[in-house]
């Protein structure tokens, strides 16, 4: 408590110049300076941090505030330390992703919807919560342990739903979501855990291990009690990817393996015997009964691209403007036919996107938005991959992030703030510049 007694900052730290920006590779000198002379902002920065990993995963309000209170904190810091931030000026997804959102901003000039489409860009102000993470990261792994626990507490309300403990939210339906309200949030939610238990396993002791399978089993309910098939299925090439980098990389021994096998797949397989059943006989109703739900839902989604995409053959490079999709829908004449012939409502056939975040974005902001977004995630993928070689962490953060980039094929994550979240921590832990040993540097800083 001594320390919060002393003076705010140590003047006696110096603090490197923010201009020019140094390379983000030799970036750790700035981020150890600063924490030595403003340990109490930094723990104060902490704290906001693993406050918006946890309320993420809960809902539109907490997120929304959470989000503000840790885009409040960078902000303050970074007026009072721009060498904190300066680095990230190299740091290509930073410059790529303001492309995107400006470019998108722009297509309103020639958008049906005009100046009000701009409310769908609202959730993008989530993507600098990733830089925001930047200054906390020699606690990632922390920050790794509460994305778990957030994914953990939707997942146990989703099974208290199931069993009428709690009321749903979503008007009784059987497909529980939890706190975050969307079965695809929440499936996106428990899937990321579940990756990320795979990167915590790798050198947790037993009894820590015994808690990760625990949360395994939970984690692994929600994804079946959401019963969102898309991010359910999309699961299974992230898991493959997960482990063939670990082992790779050396992170993840075969014995380990064989042991992380019995410990994760058992519970997860106990989940779906339990709870899966539903969530078994919607995914096969796409199947075998075309007159089902759960396979006109994949008409739906069917129908959807192909109107997106007869949208974007009358606007190939710049697309039809930002927002421009529900109008288009609601106006063509195969919206009225699909529905008289499925007998699905009009009010369910009308919607605001594609469902599908690449087609979206081509249809929207054509050719050249599309290109923007893929530039975006194939960079966000190569400084995953590079910069996550020796951390399981980092290397489950990345699988991670990959298997949102696979899942938002079938959502529009960008437009979700809570799945959005979740997307930006887990960039955030694999694809910003981190050093090994960075905790242990810091706490050994002197004073110059």
């Amino acid at each position: 408590m001594s320390r919060f007694l002393l003076p705010w900052f140590d003047a006696s730290i110096a603090i490197p110049r923010a201009w020019p920006p140094a390379r983000v590779d030799c970036a750790m000198d700035a981020l150890i300076a600063v924490r030595a002379r403003d340990r109490n902002g930094h723990l104060l920065h902490t704290i906001a941090a693993v406050i918006f990993v946890y309320a993420g995963a809960l809902n539109q309000a907490p997120n929304g505030i959470a989000t503000a209170g840790l885009l409040a904190m960078a902000l303050a810091r970074l007026l009072v330390f721009p060498a904190l931030f300066a680095p990230l000026l190299r740091w290509p997804p930073l410059w790529l992703g303001l492309a995107w959102v400006a470019w998108s901003a722009l297509s309103v000039t020639w958008s049906p919807a005009g100046p009000s489409a701009l409310r769908w860009l609202a959730s993008d102000r989530l993507l600098l919560t990733t830089l925001a993470l930047w200054p906390v990261l020699d606690r990632a792994r922390l920050l790794a342990w509460t994305l778990v626990l957030a994914a953990t507490t939707n997942a146990v309300t989703q099974c208290m739903q199931s069993q009428g403990i709690v009321l749903s939210p979503r008007d009784g339906s059987w497909r529980a979501a939890g706190l975050a309200h969307v079965p695809a949030v929440a499936a996106i939610w428990s899937g990321g855990a579940l990756l990320m238990i795979m990167g915590l396993w790798c050198d947790a002791g037993k009894i820590t291990r015994a808690v990760l399978g625990v949360m395994a089993m939970l984690c692994a309910a929600g994804v079946m009690l959401a019963a969102s098939r898309g991010p359910a299925l999309m699961l299974v090439p992230a898991i493959i990817v997960a482990v063939a980098m670990l082992l790779m990389r050396g992170l993840l021994s075969r014995q380990t393996l064989m042991t992380a096998c019995i410990a994760l797949l058992l519970p997860t397989a106990l989940a779906l015997y339990f709870v899966g059943g539903p969530f078994w006989r919607y995914l096969m109703g796409a199947l075998h009964s075309p007159d089902q739900p759960a396979a006109l839902s994949v008409g739906i989604r069917w129908f959807w691209w192909q109107i997106a995409l007869e949208q974007w053959a009358a606007h190939p490079w710049l697309g039809g403007g930002l927002g421009s999709f529900a109008p288009f829908l609601a106006a063509h004449d195969a919206t009225r036919e699909y529905a008289a012939q499925t007998h699905i409502p009009l009010a369910h056939l009308h919607h605001v996107h594609p469902h599908n975040t690449y087609i979206r974005a081509l249809t929207e902001s054509g050719i050249v938005g599309l290109l923007l977004l893929l530039g975006l995630v194939a960079s966000l993928l190569r400084e995953g991959w590079r910069r996550s070689r020796t951390d399981p962490v980092a290397t489950a953060a990345f699988a991670g992030m990959l298997y949102v980039f696979l899942a938002t094929n079938t959502e529009c994550v960008e437009l979700m703030n809570v799945a959005l979240t979740h997307v930006v921590i887990l960039a955030a832990l694999c694809a910003l510049p981190r050093a090994t040993g960075y905790s242990d540097m810091c706490s050994t800083t002197t004073r110059v």
